[in-house]
């Protein structure tokens, strides 16, 4: 099979020495593999045991790995998309004022985003068209939300009803971000981060 188990077990011979950059490999292997096999059967229709069947490895290690199949999209998710938000709002460079702060790093994300655009592409259509992922896709923006205006929040050292003001910023900016990402999949007239311009232009 395609990306299956004998595929996985070929690249086994060439595994970073290191065990943390090894153990980084192995789930990236995984998440490829589950990936083809949700958009090929549907996300819903592929067990946690036909996954480690496919993968060569036991269920016993693949929980390890990951204890959800919903966490095999959004763990990497988090580690990618999140982590490069953490790492731009926490950084010396950039705007020191909270909303185009936050629109500099979404856009830096777009910009990231459209380099790898069809695994964005393809990531995305199956979170949106999986209600169970999409459920926990709207759970998981929530909680970025609080995050990123936390962080932001700390660096401004705003209290009271200017914290809140940056919370209501982010929460804004975010939902355009998601609004654009969403149009981008179905109209490809634009670039991810072209259409990050044209929704962030609504805000004047």
């Amino acid at each position: 099979m395609r990306g299956g188990k004998a595929e996985i077990l070929a690249r086994r011979d060439d595994r970073p020495e290191r065990t943390e950059n090894r153990i980084a490999f192995q789930r990236q292997q995984i998440v490829d593999l589950a990936l083809r096999l949700f958009l090929e059967r549907g996300f819903d229709a592929v067990s946690m045991t036909e996954l480690a069947q496919a993968a060569g490895i036991s269920r016993r290690t693949l929980f390890r790995y990951f204890a959800t199949k919903d966490d095999i999209v959004f763990l990497s998710l988090d580690r990618c998309e999140g982590d490069f938000m953490r790492n731009h709002l926490r950084s010396a460079d950039g705007p020191t004022e909270p909303v185009e702060r936050i629109k500099w790093a979404y856009q830096a994300l777009a910009m990231e985003e459209s380099q790898h655009s069809d695994a964005a592409r393809i990531k995305t259509r199956l979170i949106f068209d999986t209600p169970s992922l999409a459920r926990r896709m709207h759970q998981g923006l929530n909680d970025w939300q609080r995050e990123f205006a936390e962080l932001i929040i700390d660096r401004v050292g705003a209290q009271g009803d200017a914290a809140f003001q940056v919370h209501a910023q982010v929460v804004a900016i975010s939902m355009l971000y998601t609004t654009a990402f969403r149009h981008w999949l179905v109209d490809d007239r634009h670039s991810l981060d072209e259409w990050i311009e044209i929704a962030f232009a609504a805000l004047h």
